[in-house]
């Protein structure tokens, strides 16, 4: 699975040179502003690579599309861990070929099932029993997550809360194996590399915040219950489309397209194409600039809708892709917004913008999975910064809270029911 993240990450800059770019190269830089050769052009990216990945999943593994988790937890709880191990490759050029032609979507939900594939193909070609074909899918779920984030502690939490659904021996001494074999891989390739390069910029200022992080807390809970209401209702309107299904990332894909040329023509960027982490990290680090506060926070608010609802369209029309680093990006921008407005209201007991935007990417993705300890330990391995953590956690539990209260299921059990 360590490998298969290096060869996934170095085929996604394949693609996404070859459709942004125009040239033959791997060099890929996720942190880097979204930058393309072809202006307005770009607007049809996104539709071409709908149409190949369509034709990828449609033809040789439906199970490929989407955002993956519910179909590993599917396979989990319904087949034994059983996934066809071709679901692996599929998966993989599918995704890459999505979002690398600007689909707005995120890496760690490919490899999660593509590691998930290789684990449960493994142990069907060993004949293991049901239980050991799950605890194999399980290791092969979290060194998907360990290697693409280089965070092997989040990985093993990730898979005993969302896959496993359980906290034994028997099985958490094979997961912390395959997380640090996968992280140590990839590492040996790719660098010791911090996900999002912030560590330890903020701490909590008073506690007179404390409050602030609380209401942060219930916003990103009821942000995060709006996003799993509009990507399963792009969902669903989706499969009542009259066409044949692998025309529907297309249809997806054009969408994207069209939003991304609207805020080319404005702002002279397509923002929300692919992974996005190039559009975030400013915001994390406080260091974006605008003429007014107003502006600043309006902007945000702007590409957090945006970002949502393209990132619906890429997945929810049948693209194939993550929408852990999406909710990520939605939170940080949903946290950035906030932490302006209370930047403004109280300059004297706050922190800096980038630490609400910090608390915001766990808190959404808490309130949006109710992955709770996942979101607190992954965000901590993700920027290194433990000085935010009491906020952090504090955040995430109440968005966690809220999400319960307004939606039963979750994210990913939406899908299943």
């Amino acid at each position: 699975v360590g490998i298969g993240a290096i060869l996934f990450r170095y085929l996604l800059a394949f693609t996404n040179n070859i459709f942004l770019e125009g040239r033959i190269g791997f060099e890929y830089d996720p942190f880097a502003p979204f930058l393309t050769s072809l202006g307005w052009l770009a607007v049809l990216t996104p539709a071409i690579g709908g149409l190949i990945a369509g034709l990828l999943i449609y033809k040789l593994a439906p199970e490929a599309k989407g955002h993956s988790v519910p179909e590993v937890m599917e396979a989990m709880s319904t087949n034994e861990g059983k996934i066809r191990p071709r679901v692996a490759l599929v998966k993989a050029l599918a995704s890459a070929f999505t979002i690398g032609s600007g689909g707005s979507a995120g890496r760690e939900g490919p490899m999660v099932q593509i590691g998930a594939a290789s684990g449960s193909g493994l142990a069907q070609k060993l004949g293991l029993s049901g239980e050991e074909t799950r605890i194999l899918l399980a290791c092969g779920a979290a060194g998907g997550i360990a290697a693409t984030f280089n965070t092997p502690i989040g990985g093993v939490l990730f898979a005993l809360e969302l896959i496993l659904l359980e906290r034994s021996t028997k099985s958490f001494v094979p997961l912390v194996i395959s997380t640090m074999m996968a992280t140590f891989i990839a590492r040996a390739f790719l660098g010791n590399f911090i996900s999002l390069p912030v560590q330890n910029l903020y701490t909590l200022t008073s506690t007179y915040e404390i409050p602030l992080y609380i209401l942060l807390g219930i916003i990103c809970g009821i942000a995060a219950v709006f996003f799993i209401k509009m990507l399963y209702g792009i969902e669903g309107w989706a499969e009542r489309w009259k066409m044949r299904p692998y025309l529907k990332p297309v249809v997806g894909g054009a969408a994207v397209g069209l939003i991304g040329l609207s805020l080319y023509l404005v702002f002279g960027h397509y923002y929300i194409y692919g992974v996005s982490y190039g559009l975030v990290l400013p915001v994390l680090r406080s260091e974006v600039v605008t003429n007014t506060i107003m502006q600043l926070f309006l902007l945000l608010v702007l590409l957090a809708f945006v970002k949502m609802i393209a990132t619906s369209l890429t997945v929810g029309s049948g693209g194939s892709g993550g929408i852990l680093s999406p909710m990520l990006i939605f939170g940080a921008l949903v946290g950035g917004a906030f932490g302006i407005l209370m930047n403004w209201a109280f300059p004297t007991m706050t922190a800096p913008f980038g630490a609400y935007a910090i608390v915001g990417m766990a808190a959404l993705f808490a309130g949006a999975s109710r992955a709770t300890l996942t979101a607190i330990v992954i965000m901590f391995e993700m920027t290194m910064s433990y000085s935010i953590i009491l906020p952090l956690m504090l955040a995430c539990v109440v968005s966690a809270a809220v999400g319960y209260v307004l939606s039963k299921e979750t994210v990913d059990t939406m899908k299943l029911k």
